[in-house]
């Protein structure tokens, strides 16, 4: 057993003007009595407005009561540390904060702060399929205290307005299983295998689109079909094989043109053409080296020329600072100290021999002759910084000198590319003038293949990516696997059937202590509680609770489901703190009145709450009469609003 418990002790409101109004409540049954219009209802709500409802008070409990109030707290006891909470609402930015223990904090704050200290641990759940587009949204208080304080006009439903899903996660929460059926790991397993689906279908459209705009650019019949790696390895092999052969028959042209002169040519020109062009294209592509060479050098000067530029501008702020404190201590120096610090009076100077403190009187003998003299040290530090000054102008000095002449070379550089490239022009145009046709024609057709061979290696680059996406897809399995392993690790934590009997076995045994109250008050089969992983379900024998119950059944089935949750209170392995605050209507559905049974309904709650161990939870119920309700604490308003 712990002491995890929530229980009210009191309950007030401050009007702007007067005396506070108070309820105290105690330990087990607690009923609020009163005619209609006593403000029964308007207590409890705001209960749920302590409690972190973040509506408007003048919508929540009435435009009478927020304009005659200004605050509303209560007093607490939370795992058995007492606790104040209040909030106020005429003040400026008030609305949304509630002050806990004298501490203004935001209302998530306070319900994560109550949470915590109740031991409930925080879940993300799902929202239908849990593989869905939907993110998880938090199981917090506020959800949770629909199945704790059930409103008057709410008796119809666990929790009316409420989807399954959250009142699934909320049965789940207050059983101990939502802590392992709706996990983190759980949670990011799902991520997960949601993110490899996405990968998957990302992987399948990518594919499919660079097959359609493949078929439009290319048309290679390996790839006819499909593109894979290896028929697009094919057409490469199959498209440098033709480049191949256009190039042999490229060069045996030009080979027939640069043939070696006979006899009488070399008679007549000892040096022949063909080596004057080679000779001109190894000068060119010596000197387009080198200007790039020296383009990069130059670069790289120039940038380390305005990182001496800033360093020596920082240097000479520095020295400008330390000039002008230099110029003040020699103004300031001559200032002296004649009142007191502490006391504002004047200082009084006893004689000392020799040079001393003027504030201390101490004598100066023996002390190093700089700490007499603080400018020595600013002496220092300019000097320090005059030599840095000298260094940066030197550097600056060297590496402008090195820019100037890395421009020459380069001006040197681009001057003898020109003049190669002016010589190169009669060679060009007499190439061009004898230059077979069939030359051109190889030209064009190897230029063609080069630019299929482009667009097809652009293509198998693209493709690529699909291996990429495999990769990831690959990778994020491998943690899939580990997080699979941890849910089912946690899922054996998880006896569904057993939380099923222990809610099952509390609402039958409600329904049996009514029964030997009233006899015949529950007409029906037994009720049946089947709890499972994604759903729930609460059946009156085999039929559905709803379908089979008019309105006074449906209130025994509804207290019943109250009563079964309160016996879970003080359990380790239960999240439930063991309080429900009940505002019955004056009538049901089927018209009929509940003040009649409002004593016996009750009954089995006050009897639950003398058994050892249970004395701690706490039912709050607001209704017209409760006469002679025996073990309950009674409060009573009168005063009609």
């Amino acid at each position: 057993m712990t002491s995890r418990q929530l229980l009210i002790k009191e309950i007030f409101r401050s009007p702007e003007f007067g005396v506070e109004d108070r309820l105290v409540f105690e330990p087990g049954v607690n009923v609020i009595v009163g005619v209609p219009n006593t403000g029964k209802t308007k207590w409890l709500r705001m209960l749920d407005y302590l409690f972190g409802n973040d509506g408007r008070p003048e919508e929540i409990f009435g435009e009478d009561l927020a304009n005659k109030y200004e605050s509303v707290g209560m007093e607490i006891i939370v795992a058995e540390e007492a606790w104040t909470i209040q909030r106020q609402w005429k003040e400026v930015g008030s609305r949304t904060k509630i002050k806990l223990n004298g501490e203004v904090m935001d209302i998530n704050q306070a319900s994560y702060s109550l949470m915590e200290k109740l031991g409930i641990p925080l879940v993300h759940y799902p929202q239908g399929n849990p593989h869905g587009s939907r993110t998880w949204p938090e199981l917090g208080w506020r959800t949770l205290l629909r199945h704790i304080y059930r409103r008057q006009a709410l008796w119809s439903d666990l929790a009316d307005s409420q989807p399954d899903s959250e009142q699934h996660a909320c049965i789940m929460q207050f059983l101990g299983i939502a802590e392992y059926l709706f996990s983190k790991e759980f949670s990011d397993l799902v991520s997960k295998e949601k993110k490899i689906m996405e990968l998957q279908s990302e992987r399948e459209q990518f594919i499919l689109m660079l097959q359609e705009v493949s078929r439009e650019v290319i048309d290679e019949k390996e790839l006819g079909v499909a593109l894979t790696p290896d028929s697009i390895d094919q057409v490469i092999r199959r498209i440098k094989g033709q480049v191949t052969i256009l190039q042999e028959r490229r060069n045996a042209i030009l080979s027939s043109l640069l043939r070696p002169p006979s006899d009488a040519d070399e008679a007549s020109s000892s040096v022949h053409p063909g080596d004057v062009i080679e000779q001109l294209g190894e000068r060119l592509s010596r000197f387009q080296l080198d200007r790039e060479q020296t383009l990069n050098t130059l670069r790289k000067s120039e940038e380390r020329m305005n990182e001496i530029e800033q360093y020596r501008k920082l240097i000479t702020d520095e020295y400008s600072r330390m000039r002008r404190a230099m110029d003040a201590g020699s103004v300031l120096a001559a200032l002296k100290i004649t009142n007191c610090p502490a006391c504002d009076r004047e200082v009084t100077r006893p004689i000392v021999e020799g040079p001393s403190c003027y504030l201390c009187n101490r004598s100066f003998n023996g002390l190093v002759a700089q700490s007499l003299l603080p400018e020595q040290r600013l002496k220092f530090e300019l000097e320090q910084l005059e030599g840095e000054l000298k260094e940066a102008d030197q550097l600056s000095a060297v590496l402008l000198k090195d820019i100037e002449g890395l421009k020459r070379d380069l001006e040197h550089a681009t001057e003898q590319i020109s003049q190669i490239q002016r010589t190169l022009v009669p060679f060009r145009s007499a190439i061009a003038s004898v230059m077979p046709p069939e030359v051109a024609v190889l030209d064009i057709e190897m230029g063609s293949l080069h630019e299929r061979l482009k667009q097809i290696e652009r293509i198998k680059g693209t493709l690529g990516r699909r291996e990429k996406i495999a990769g990831q897809i690959s990778k994020i399995q491998e943690t899939v696997a580990a997080l699979r392993r941890e849910v089912a690790d946690q899922a054996m934590n998880i006896d569904f059937e057993q939380a099923s009997t222990t809610l099952e076995d509390g609402m039958n045994t409600y329904l049996n202590s009514i029964e030997v109250i009233k006899a015949q008050s529950w007409t029906q089969e037994q009720i049946n509680v089947r709890l499972r992983e994604k759903a729930f379900r609460f059946a009156v024998g085999k039929s559905d609770w709803k379908a089979k119950l008019g309105g006074t059944l449906t209130l025994y089935f509804l207290l019943s489901y109250h009563y079964a949750l309160m016996t879970l209170t003080g359990y380790d392995k239960y999240h439930y703190p063991g309080l429900v605050i009940l505002d019955f209507p004056a009538e049901l559905e089927d018209a009929t009145s509940v003040k009649d049974k409002e004593n016996f309904v009750l009954e089995p709650f006050v009897e639950l709450a003398s058994r050892p161990g249970m004395e701690s939870i706490q039912v709050i119920a607001a209704g017209s009469a409760f006469e002679d309700l025996k073990g309950a604490n009674r409060i009573e308003l009168t005063r009609i609003w």
